[in-house]
């Protein structure tokens, strides 16, 4: 019984130390928290109109339930060429909007600005299937989530920051991590009350914010991202201070992610 035992728990062991290997190869932009909260707010500045149509694609499934679909199913091989599509990565070198747009533009491959357009234009056409609808929906509400993540439209040359080594509390991470669900965790709120907390836009912010531009998203993730890069030259041991620092330009691209969603969506269902 003894040697039954000891066997258990080596093999228990080999298999938490395999876990642990695995788990930091899988990168989750905004993590779940921080896209659920981006469609969370979403759903709240939907017209009538885009509510009822949104509900007639996804059923009882909530913009925020479905917001973290197209992540999850990277775990399924038959899904793999989607995983090019959730990120736009642009030269270090740009600096102006019409530059950024201009490579967008002239990029043939698959790509978030891409399929961003793709699904707007599907939810858009009237004789799509059923399914084909629910597969836009859920990648459309995912991948606006995800150009408003900084580190998904960072530098190519370093994968958005997935290549710099940093520290967040001691922990050994990567400055893409950092964003993609470090900060947003540290918060220590639920996607419902955190969505609460920011979405208090002013009349002029969603003025300013009245935006359909995957383009113009991506570009002003790629600026944010520059300062995130400058600022890692200088430090790479992260806790408070640069939560200080950032926690404003987080809750920022959160609130925004989810006024652009909604005015896409408003947009398809006028």
């Amino acid at each position: 019984m003894k040697h039954k035992s000891a066997k258990k728990t080596v093999l228990l062991s080999a298999f938490c130390l395999f876990t642990l290997i695995l788990q930091p190869v899988i990168t989750f932009a905004w993590g779940p928290t921080g896209h659920r909260i981006v469609a969370e707010i979403a759903s709240r500045h939907l017209t009538k109109k885009a509510q009822k149509a949104v509900q007639k694609i996804l059923g009882k499934e909530s913009l925020a339930m479905c917001s973290n679909w197209a992540d999850f199913i990277k775990s399924d091989p038959s899904y793999k060429y989607a995983s090019v599509w959730h990120y736009f990565d642009l030269p270090e070198n740009i600096s102006t909007f019409e530059q950024a747009r201009s490579i967008m533009r002239n990029d043939a491959t698959a790509n978030a600005y891409s399929v961003i357009n793709k699904m707007i234009a599907d939810l858009k056409n009237p004789n799509l299937s059923k399914d084909k609808k629910v597969f836009a929906m859920r990648f459309l509400v995912h991948l606006i989530a995800d150009v408003h993540q900084p580190m998904h439209c960072g530098h190519a040359d370093d994968e958005g920051g997935n290549k710099i080594k940093v520290k967040w509390f001691g922990k050994s991470t990567n400055l893409h991590s950092v964003w993609d669900s470090d900060l947003v965790e540290f918060q220590k709120l639920s996607y419902n009350e955190y969505a609460s907390a920011i979405d208090h836009p002013t009349r002029e912010q969603l003025q300013a914010w009245n935006s359909t531009n995957p383009a113009q998203w991506i570009w002003e993730s790629y600026d944010l991202s520059n300062k995130i890069y400058k600022y890692a030259e200088k430090d790479k041991k992260y806790g408070y201070r640069y939560n200080y620092d950032f926690v404003d330009a987080l809750n920022s691209r959160l609130l925004m992610g989810g006024i652009h969603l909604a005015n896409v969506l408003n947009e398809i269902y006028k």
